[in-house]
């Protein structure tokens, strides 16, 4: 169930819109993000994950920060965090 909903949610941008409707599929505005090559929905940006976790770690946590494997970047819709 959990991989259905964040199809819907984060690959076919169906999540709900203010309305309770499915975003794209009801007329949601799409535009280009030419960093992750798709359309995302319009007040979207994208982001890497590791933006959003404090600098402050201890252990190894983020040690391969350095070396650049975490950037990954997903679409995110900042007005929401």
């Amino acid at each position: 169930m959990a991989k259905t909903l964040y199809d819907y949610w984060f690959v076919q941008f169906d999540f709900p819109d203010a309305n309770g409707r499915p975003y794209k599929s009801s007329g949601g505005k799409m535009v280009y993000n030419p960093a992750l090559k798709r359309d995302t929905p319009e007040r979207w940006d994208d982001a890497a994950l590791i933006d959003f976790i404090e600098s402050d770690k201890s252990g190894d946590w983020g040690k391969n920060l350095l070396k650049g494997t975490i950037r990954k970047k997903y679409s995110v819709c900042v007005e929401q965090i």
